[in-house]
């Protein structure tokens, strides 16, 4: 099975993340001592120190996640084809109707900016709907998608 790959830019976003996520857990170190201090006849009957538990719990786990998809991730890109759609291209497809344009850059099978804009294009992953659809066509060539035909007018690589 092959390996998914993550452009270094989403490398990036987790390794970052992972840094917010352990702040988190540290700066939470304060209320959970006041929360296992409150009164209360037994621990278990502690709403708040509850809450800490969960939230902490889901930290470790999203810190946990972030881990194995950089441990199991690829950064070896692709062979890229001259004007195919590829992993780190930027693409623009016309509305085929209303003559409206869209730009979308596709990172790989992994990120965590999906919905973002990079230099006005809609970042998506290539497992994406769209990102599926669109990997290895060329200029030129009319993409059927929501029931909206499309036609890709422009593919640059990174």
């Amino acid at each position: 099975m092959e390996k998914p790959l993550i452009l270094e830019a989403d490398r990036a976003a987790a390794l970052q993340r992972i840094q917010e996520l352990e702040q988190c857990l540290l700066d939470m170190a304060e209320e959970i001592n006041e929360a296992v201090t409150q009164s209360s006849e037994t621990w278990h009957d502690n709403a708040a120190f509850e809450v800490l538990r969960d939230k902490r719990t889901m930290y470790h786990n999203d810190i946990a996640a972030l881990r194995a998809v950089l441990a199991n991730a690829t950064r070896v890109m692709p062979r890229a084809k001259r004007g195919v759609i590829g992993v780190a291209c930027t693409v623009e497809l016309q509305d085929a109707q209303t003559l409206k344009r869209i730009a979308y850059f596709i990172t790989g099978d992994w990120t965590l900016r999906a919905g973002e804009l990079q230099d006005g294009a809609l970042i998506i992953s290539r497992q994406s709907p769209l990102g599926a659809l669109l990997i290895g066509k060329k200029v030129g060539v009319t993409i059927r998608f929501n029931g909206v035909d499309y036609i890709v007018t422009s593919v640059a690589g990174d």
